[in-house]
C-alpha cells in the first residue's frame, strides 16, 4: 500500500554528533533534556529543536564534540504496519 503524500514529503530535523562516551566515536542522534525528560532530539519542526540549541552548545563545550542540526528528507518508505489507517 502506498503511504500518504504527507509521509512521502516529510522532513525530519535532528541533532547529530559523535558519541562522546564511546571509543568508536560513531555519529548518531544526540539527546536533550526537555519537559518530558531526556529524549533524542528529532522533530518534524526545526523551530522545536532551535528552542533548545543553547543546550546543544553547552553539550558541545562540555564534551568537546561538535553537534549539527541536520535535515533528513524521505527518499524511500521502507515498510508500513499491517494495521491502522
Amino acid at each position: 500500500m502506498k503511504p500518504p503524500q504527507e509521509v512521502e514529503e516529510m522532513e525530519l530535523y535532528a541533532w547529530v554528533g559523535r558519541d562522546e562516551l564511546n571509543e568508536a566515536g560513531e555519529y548518531g542522534l544526540k539527546h536533550g533534556s526537555v519537559p518530558a525528560g531526556m529524549i533524542p532530539m528529532v522533530s518534524v519542526h526545526q523551530w522545536k529543536l532551535d528552542q533548545y540549541w543553547d543546550q546543544a552548545e553547552r553539550q558541545a563545550w562540555a564534551f568537546g564534540q561538535r553537534i549539527y542540526l541536520v535535515r533528513f528528507t524521505v527518499t524511500k518508505v521502507v515498510r508500513g504496519t499491517k494495521y491502522g489507517e
